[in-house]
């Protein structure tokens, strides 16, 4: 995962995808709060990352068993409890 900062924008989008792609890395997330969006990139059966899309507006892993991320959670003011959040994730 990694969280892009304004001078990381081409290094955490281009760089670090082609690198993490051509070594294999099975999943990418990528955290962009001047955007606010979190991309995720998950290898296909050639090699080739592809963008994966929420479901239900919730991203899964498929690399971290049981780990899942609303990224809605991330852009709220004030941000989420911590607690709660926790709770959240494991109860699910």
């Amino acid at each position: 995962m990694e969280i892009v900062s304004p001078e990381s924008v081409e290094r955490d989008y281009v760089k670090k995808r082609s690198q993490y792609e051509r070594f294999g890395i099975t999943e990418y997330w990528i955290v962009d709060e001047y955007e606010q969006k979190v991309t995720v990139l998950r290898l296909d059966s050639h090699g080739k990352y592809r963008e994966v899309r929420p479901k239900k507006g919730v991203f899964h892993s498929q690399a971290i068993e049981g780990f899942w991320l609303d990224p809605q959670w991330l852009w709220q003011d004030p941000l989420p409890d911590e607690l709660e959040t926790l709770e959240q994730l494991l109860s699910d």
